[in-house]
């Protein structure tokens, strides 16, 4: 039966905008099982309706009716006040987006909205951002960027790229201690107060080492007992390497430890091909017992595998932006073949030769045939024969990709300017997900006992590739491999 105009005006006076139904369910849930939270918080941006302050984290209870679930559809069941319904949840939609994708909003902007709302009188950014030229050049490197342009803010901590620096001027300070604990960043703020207001300000920072013969014995007697546990379970036996493992073999062409990975990658349904990089510059992990401490070594990150759509054409981009962040183009065995400088490290302000760029963003493919010709320009360099079952290559044909996370949501910028990929939509083109990848090898160790280097380099699996021509790369890389790798 069709409502009145007068029983659907009071339908739309019962709808709360707090502790309504689905709220209140939720929030009784939350509470049965010892979760603890405020309602309803003023202060935080988007005022949840519930909040676990100390996890930061919001949470919103929107019904599908207010906030446009499928609007595009269900828009057409409004016979009546359409000028009054359709602003109100179209302008609830944008809020959603505003208050739910702080992505799409600057650093100076969410500065400025913190420096009026809550009106501190120190602002600190952090950001899982390296260091960075300041140019803005780098995505995985904002820091210097932030230093440069942000305003009414006193520290930038970054990290990422684990680059000891400190930088400073009048108004703002920079800090990222670096890696593993060795310095303590340390910033140093004095204010002037007159009559409740600030009148002045004087920063400072600097890194102070940390020495790790200064133990606290409080401390060291106090976690004794979960420090021998954690001991225990991380120098256990998980199985036996049959071959050393070693990085840097990676730069050269295919290796046992990238062969390993693309063993990993192309064992996880649907994958057809993988794209993986060396995560340590130099790692090396001994041939014989391997400790689960080992499996750090071997992968260092907590990334997961996604398995992704892309055409043949993405594969190919992808392997020519790599191989072009990777090695130069040369005529001469003289020449260096790999991308390398001989200048200070940022990190440890020692002069010698390293890579102009990151070694874990040099992306070789498994599961395809391909070679890399080092005479010809970017675009033209890598010539794909076969995927390693002997199938086709088709540029045009639809394959499943195995990447890491961090490549698939934009690392190293492979996937976005190396094939154009949308990575901000990657979900779209993910066909799988599975765990993190030490994991993946922490299960294969306990079905295979070992790592065989016979089984993970079978090129009926992993395919293979090869720098061209042979003779010219060969020397080449001989002796770039010397610069790099000399003590």
């Amino acid at each position: 039966m069709k409502k009145t105009k007068e029983q659907i005006s009071h339908n739309m006076r019962q709808v709360k905008n707090k502790d309504s139904a689905i709220e209140l369910a939720l929030r009784k849930e939350l509470w049965s099982r010892g979760l603890r939270y405020r309602k309803n918080v003023k202060s935080i941006f988007g005022k949840p309706d519930i909040a676990f302050i100390g996890k930061k984290i919001a949470v919103f209870c929107d019904s599908e009716f207010w906030h446009g679930y499928a609007w595009e559809i269900y828009q057409e069941d409004f016979r009546s006040n359409q000028d009054f319904w359709f602003p109100k949840i179209e302008r609830n939609i944008q809020r959603d987006i505003e208050e739910g994708n702080l992505d799409e909003v600057s650093a100076q902007e969410l500065v400025d909205k913190v420096r009026m709302d809550e009106k501190p009188d120190v602002v600190i950014v952090a950001t899982h951002s390296g260091v960075g030229s300041g140019d803005g050049s780098l995505l995985e490197g904002q820091g210097m960027d932030l230093f440069n342009s942000l305003s009414g803010v006193d520290f930038v901590i970054c990290a990422h790229d684990h680059r000891p620096v400190v930088h400073k001027n009048d108004t703002i300070c920079l800090l990222n201690a670096g890696s593993h604990c060795r310095n303590l960043g340390h910033g140093r703020l004095a204010l002037t107060v007159r009559n409740g207001r600030i009148v002045s300000r004087v920063l400072d920072g600097e890194l102070i080492n940390i020495d790790r013969k200064k133990v606290d014995q409080e401390m060291k007697a106090r976690f004794a007992a979960d420090y021998k546990a954690v001991k225990e379970f991380t120098t256990k036996e998980v199985g036996t390497l049959l071959t050393s493992l070693r990085t840097r073999d990676s730069y050269t062409g295919m290796s046992d430890y990238l062969n390993l990975l693309h063993t990993l990658s192309l064992g996880c349904a649907p994958a057809q091909i993988s794209l993986a990089a060396p995560l340590t510059f130099d790692g090396y992990v001994k041939e014989g017992t391997i400790l689960f401490n080992d499996l750090f070594t071997i992968y260092p990150y907590e990334n997961q595998l996604y398995v992704i759509e892309m055409t043949g054409k993405e594969v190919k981009d992808c392997l020519e932006y790599s191989y072009n962040k990777w090695i130069n183009t040369i005529a001469s065995p003289d020449e260096n073949l790999l991308q390398i400088v001989n200048a200070a490290d940022p990190r440890t302000g020692s002069r010698n030769w390293s890579f102009v760029n990151r070694s874990y963003n040099f992306d070789s493919a498994g599961g395809l045939c391909y070679d890399v010709d080092v005479t010809k320009p970017m675009g033209s360099r890598i010539r794909i024969s076969y995927l390693a079952d002997g199938t086709p290559f088709d540029e045009n044909a639809q394959y499943n990709v195995a990447v890491t996370s961090y490549r698939a949501n934009g690392g190293g910028g492979i996937l976005r300017d190396g094939a154009g990929i949308d990575t901000d939509r990657i979900d779209d083109r993910v066909v799988e997900y599975y765990p993190e990848i030490r994991d993946i090898l922490y299960d294969y160790l306990v079905a295979h006992k070992e790592i065989d280097p016979a089984t993970i380099g079978d090129r009926t699996v992993i395919g293979e590739w090869s720098f061209v021509p042979e003779d010219l790369a060969a020397k080449a890389l001989e002796q770039d491999m010397k610069l790099v790798f000399s003590k």
